[in-house]
């Protein structure tokens, strides 16, 4: 049975998509080899609509990984030696510096509470760190930092290496690339695509940093490796080990039709127009609040609502029955939450086929 999916990623596919996974069984993609000329053709066309769409400078490269937590994994090895710093206001801007660890170097963490977001002008940040790390819109609390915060951080430390998670964020809201080192997704939310491909934007001077761990020693740079990602894709667009050949192709056809039919401004706007209707049909609820009180620093594309769980468990069985599925709350918020994402492939009717449902909801519940 169908339903309509809010879920925070994986999330609804565009429609587009829908059909180019049909047309990809009768083309047989998911056959080429990934070391043929139709291979290179495919990623050239998903790197080059990437470049126009995101507005992606000359001097950053753009690299396939499996997943935004692997492109973490590469910034790490790949730019710190002493120390690494870390924004974290929820799971996932924390699970960053997690992956730090690994790698035994200092790590420090600026932590506040879930639905929070962190003082980006003001904190203190300790001049032995080689990296700096802000998720631009976190997933599991709904709260966003904006070009503003990520300009004040660059704008501080300029020669200290920063890196953007944008995985919720990018491909709806436009940013400004120059503005950090490395910028990292996954296409499974704002570009309404499969899970399993990633995507890291790096600048130049992190080619040369990597390099240069790997020449003193600093880190065993093993197979997957920036410097040798890079070789590979400027060779012929291609990647270190087999690619997910139907995951480029999906990328490349939908790169091509934003491209054609829109801008990232109108993108934004789109998106931001979505997300104003719903908020205010949240503000207005007596049943629901938002988990993130500051307006300004709401998720656009990710909406985290709270009430008691009884309610909690009453909306989702209430959207089940009408074929819908929320995005559930995350760890210690999971009883009390719902995450209702606001991504490029989920429509303005399908936001009103959801109020709908909170209408009903807040005319049986009581007052949370």
């Amino acid at each position: 049975m169908s339903f309509l999916t809010f879920g925070v990623g994986p999330s609804k596919l565009s429609a587009e998509t829908a059909q180019d996974l049909r047309n990809a069984a009768d083309l047989q993609i998911a056959e080429i080899s990934h070391r043929s000329q139709a291979f290179a053709e495919i990623s050239r066309r998903a790197l080059g609509g990437l470049r126009t769409f995101l507005r992606i400078p000359d001097s950053y490269h753009i690299l396939y990984t499996s997943s935004a937590s692997e492109a973490m994994e590469l910034t790490i090895q790949s730019t710190v030696e002493l120390a690494s710093f870390h924004f974290a206001q929820g799971k996932w801007s924390q699970y960053f510096a997690d992956i730090a660890k690994h790698f035994r170097r200092r790590v420090l963490i600026d932590t506040v509470e879930w639905g929070q977001k962190n003082d980006f002008r003001n904190t203190f940040v300790p001049t032995e760190a080689d990296l700096i790390t802000i998720c631009h819109s976190e997933t599991s609390t709904g709260v966003a930092c904006d070009l503003a915060d990520i300009r004040a951080v660059r704008h501080r430390f300029p020669s200290t290496f920063l890196a953007v998670d944008g995985t919720s964020i990018m491909g709806a809201v436009a940013v400004d690339i120059a503005l950090a080192d490395i910028w990292l997704f996954s296409v499974q939310k704002c570009f309404g695509l499969p899970a399993g491909l990633g995507v890291m934007i790096v600048h130049e001077r992190v080619f040369e940093r990597a390099a240069d761990l790997i020449a003193r020693g600093v880190h065993n740079p093993g197979v997957f490796n920036l410097p040798a990602m890079f070789t590979m894709v400027q060779k012929d667009c291609n990647t270190v080990a087999t690619p997910n050949v139907l995951g480029i192709y999906l990328l490349a056809q939908q790169m091509e039709r934003w491209n054609a039919q829109c801008t990232m401004e109108s993108r934004e706007r789109e998106t931001r127009e979505k997300a104003e209707l719903l908020g205010r049909a949240i503000e207005k609820s007596s049943s629901f609040r938002f988990l993130v009180r500051a307006p300004e620093d709401r998720s656009p594309t990710v909406c985290c609502v709270r009430s008691d769980p009884q309610t909690i468990t009453s909306l989702h069985a209430l959207c089940r029955a009408q074929g819908i599925e929320l995005g559930k709350g995350y760890g210690k918020l999971k009883e009390e939450t719902v995450r209702i994402a606001n991504f490029p492939a989920i429509t303005c009717g399908d936001i009103q086929r959801l109020l709908q449902v909170l209408e009903h909801v807040r005319s049986r519940t009581p007052a949370a």
